[in-house]
């Protein structure tokens, strides 16, 4: 009688020691998944190396992630992003006119003459961007 005691005390003593176990490693388990949620936000800095190094993609895809309604931004950064709205609607343009769609195409210049406004201070940035697009989109 005594061993069936000792038996079912190690018995309980495992069950619960395997539910403390497998506790822990379902919050560690949501934990990943939460701070895994939590999306990049580019800063200053990482958009102003986008616009020094000429990555002109990651800049208009992180100008698109990182948009909030309500968030404020410094005027370089505001000017970055404009680069970056600038790039993506010359980039369909180019595409529209190489298409031979000329309505869309300048629909999409129009919008891009408009970021071209916020970006003013990176005119050269502007004319490269330009000259990429024109070199990509030759026959």
């Amino acid at each position: 009688m005594k061993r069936i005691r000792v038996v079912k005390v190690i018995l309980l003593v495992l069950s619960v020691f395997m539910l403390i176990v497998s506790g822990i490693a379902i919050a560690a388990g949501v934990s990943e998944i939460i701070d895994g949620y939590h999306r990049y936000a580019p800063d200053a800095r990482d958009y102003s190396r986008m616009v020094e190094y000429e990555r002109y993609g990651e800049l208009y895809t992180d100008t698109i992630d990182d948009s909030e309604m309500g968030k404020s931004y410094s005027s370089d950064v505001k000017a970055c992003r404009g680069l970056g709205n600038y790039y993506g609607n010359a980039v369909v343009a180019g595409a529209y006119e190489k298409m031979g769609e000329q309505d869309r195409a300048d629909q999409y210049a129009a919008q891009a003459a408009k970021y071209a406004d916020d970006a003013s201070q990176y005119s050269d940035n502007i004319n490269s961007i330009n000259e990429q697009i024109r070199d990509a989109l030759a026959d």
